[in-house]
């Protein structure tokens, strides 16, 4: 019978991680900027149309309550209406969010092919909703772990934590990529 060994590994030399890490942050550097300075500009602009809306609907709400000396149906239409209109900014925020960390990971993942961060952006916006429903999912699990105690919380936590990476990078559904 023929003795069989396991197979093992072979991990590249430290230095040729670190040549290599250096080469991918060279090459993608850039475009991690521009994606940085457009969520910047994309969370000030949201910012700047919520205070634009919100500043007017917050009067009308404090006028109507002080000048009627009581709660009317126009402070509560004009705080609904903030409510609405903070609830709206706050699901663009989360959709902005999720798409450029898909980007920025396509970005570093795709540097040698030196992708335009707009390109990147775009595709990112694909990876919205698995990306919400993969957080969903491994929020349930990770609490669902620290209820049950400390260390499976934990240990769920290290172990869904490249699920993100699964999904952008190799394209999974949101289950396969938790089980992989």
């Amino acid at each position: 019978m023929e003795k069989t060994t396991p197979k093992t590994a072979n991990f590249p030399a430290l230095n040729t991680l670190f040549t290599d890490s250096w080469d991918m942050f060279k090459g993608s550097i850039l475009n991690l900027l521009i994606l940085c300075i457009i969520s910047i500009v994309i969370y000030v602009a949201i910012f700047i149309v919520g205070l634009l809306i919100a500043l007017p609907l917050g009067a009308i709400s404090i006028f109507s309550a002080i000048q009627s000396q009581q709660l009317t149906p126009a402070f509560f239409s004009s705080l609904g209406g903030l409510g609405i209109v903070i609830g709206v900014l706050m699901i663009v925020s989360v959709i902005i969010s999720f798409a450029i960390q898909a980007a920025s990971l396509l970005v570093v993942a795709n540097y040698k092919d030196k992708p335009h961060a707009g390109q990147m952006l775009k595709k990112g916006f694909s990876f919205v909703l698995p990306l919400f429903l993969v957080s969903v999912v491994t929020g349930f699990i990770i609490t669902g772990g620290y209820f049950l105690f400390i260390i499976p919380g934990i240990l769920f936590q290290v172990a869904l934590y490249f699920v993100m990476y699964e999904i952008v990078l190799n394209n999974k559904g949101v289950l396969t990529a938790c089980r992989r």
